[in-house]
């Protein structure tokens, strides 16, 4: 299930990933908040914290992301990726680079340093 992070400022959209992780949580719930977001003009940031209780993410959903990213991709500003999830973290750091996107990673503690970040670029 993906749930927003509610509250957040400077055109930055928070979700939250826990459970199983299906393709209908992208299209009902991130997609409609990217599209409000990216309507604005200005950069879209992300905050993904990957919680300790995110069991599966279905093949439909892990599709999806990757066709939100590139829908979108002109779009995006500073991505905070939140997680304890090892693999995870490498992944990102690894898949973000040939895109020059501004991506940092986070542990769970560090969750509200990576909305601080996310939302005014500073920490």
């Amino acid at each position: 299930m993906i749930t927003l992070i509610e509250g957040l400022e400077n055109n930055t959209v928070g979700a939250r990933y826990e459970g199983d992780v299906t393709g209908e949580d992208y299209v009902n719930v991130l997609w409609p908040a990217v599209a409000e977001a990216a309507g604005t003009g200005e950069p879209v940031n992300i905050v993904a914290v990957m919680t300790d209780e995110l069991h599966h993410m279905s093949f439909a959903a892990m599709l999806s992301d990757g066709q939100l990213g590139l829908r979108y991709r002109r779009d995006w500003g500073r991505i905070a990726f939140v997680s304890d999830h090892k693999h995870l973290d490498s992944l990102i750091e690894e898949k973000s680079k040939p895109f020059h996107l501004d991506v940092r990673v986070f542990t769970l503690a560090e969750e509200q340093a990576a909305i601080d970040w996310a939302v005014t670029g500073e920490q």
